[in-house]
């Protein structure tokens, strides 16, 4: 199954375009260098309130209410393993289970990508689906409405500021083996587009006669949020934080220095163990550096960026954060729930398994058997 996810992905990004303007701020905003204390805490603590457990979904992923008493834990089913169907499973805000939708993979009206993501606006249901390349609209019951080509070479979105704004990341390969990215910030129902920024190319894979070796980590993975009419973007690599207003503008660019952390090689064989690609590990290596951050966290005073200390560091429950807030200013280190596979490298996209609303933040655990999703009441 991982291997098969792996695919998809390498398909996804493997689509040449460019972006057609790059925005430039005004004024130019000049980039600053901060270190922060580790020894300094923060003033955020977890508190769980409920969980359930419930059927196995692979891949799962949660969308979360602003508007209404509504949790949607989607992802691939496994109930029927002959079928390659996609389940939502909806649940109230205290996570007592309310209905379930299953879907086709195809592309006629309410059939799903192979990758998809759910987003709520105050009145509809929104599923990005990437290769059909198209949003599509359902009643909060999931009556299936419209759905909206859009045609960009793009994975599945999610969509913000109630089904206005899209954020996502274009990937486009240049020669002599590099390899790039531009983050776009988008509109709906137009799909008008801005660069918001562009990665220094990189090698994303080791040359060979034979069959070349995928880079595992070579790339920054990236993370991002939108809130309150403002754009955050991560670049995990450099620990670069960049803040932009909803035109696209640069308000904020900082980076983080921290100490490089130098990948084990002795423990290659374990740590692709653990990504599910030991028995392919002639077509993978590691890179020899490990991303220090690995995504970000909105809350509501400010948001949290995962640290990584290893190539693979198992959660213990527990993750590391730097909290900061919404001006870029360090408040202190934290410690975070964790949640199903979230260190895990995944070449170049962290899809959370964390969604925060209104003084809560809910996430998925998974087990062999379980997927498990908690609610925990957050104290800024």
């Amino acid at each position: 199954m991982k291997i098969k996810t792996l695919i998809v992905i390498l398909a996804s990004i493997l689509i040449l375009n460019h972006c057609k303007k790059v925005v430039d701020s005004k004024p130019q905003i000049v980039q600053e260098e901060i270190k922060i204390d580790e020894n300094k805490a923060g003033n955020v603590h977890f508190s769980r309130k409920a969980f359930i457990e419930t059927d196995i979904i692979a891949y799962p992923m949660l969308a979360v209410s602003e508007w209404q008493d509504k949790v949607i834990v989607y992802g691939l089913s496994t109930a029927d393993k002959k079928l390659n169907t996609w389940v939502a499973r909806t649940y109230d805000k205290a996570l007592n289970f309310i209905s379930e939708k299953t879907f086709f993979t195809g592309q006629g009206p309410g059939d799903v990508g192979n990758f998809n993501i759910i987003s709520i606006t105050k009145d509809n249901i929104l599923i990005s689906e990437n290769f059909n390349k198209r949003v599509t609209y359902y009643e909060n019951d999931w009556t299936y409405l419209k759905s909206l080509k859009h045609g960009l070479p793009l994975d599945a979105f999610e969509i913000f500021d109630n089904g206005k704004v899209f954020m996502e990341r274009k990937h486009f390969a240049l020669e002599n083996n590099k390899h790039s990215y531009e983050f776009l910030l988008g509109s709906i129902p137009d799909f008008n587009t801005k660069c918001l920024f562009r990665w220094v190319p990189f090698e994303m894979a080791v040359p060979s006669k034979r069959l070349p070796k995928l880079i595992i980590g070579c790339e920054s993975e990236q993370a991002f949020f939108y809130k309150n009419k403002e754009a955050f973007l991560l670049e995990c690599k450099k620990y670069h934080i960049m803040k932009f207003d909803s035109h696209g503008n640069k308000l904020k660019d900082i980076i983080v220095k921290v100490a490089e952390i130098k990948t084990d090689h002795s423990r290659d064989d374990y740590y692709l163990e653990e990504l599910g690609f030991l028995a392919n590990k002639n077509k993978f290596v590691l890179s020899d550096t490990v991303n220090p951050t690995v995504t970000m966290i909105p809350l509501t005073k400010g948001f949290v960026v995962i640290r990584r200390y290893d190539f693979i560091t198992p959660c213990n429950d527990w993750v590391v954060g730097d909290y900061f807030s919404y001006q870029l200013e360090f408040f202190g280190k934290i410690k975070v729930p964790c949640s199903y596979n979230l260190l895990s490298y995944r070449f170049g996209r962290t899809n959370e398994r964390f969604k925060y609303d209104n003084g809560f933040l809910y996430a998925i655990q998974e087990t062999e058997e379980k997927t498990i999703i908690e609610k925990w009441e957050v104290t800024e």
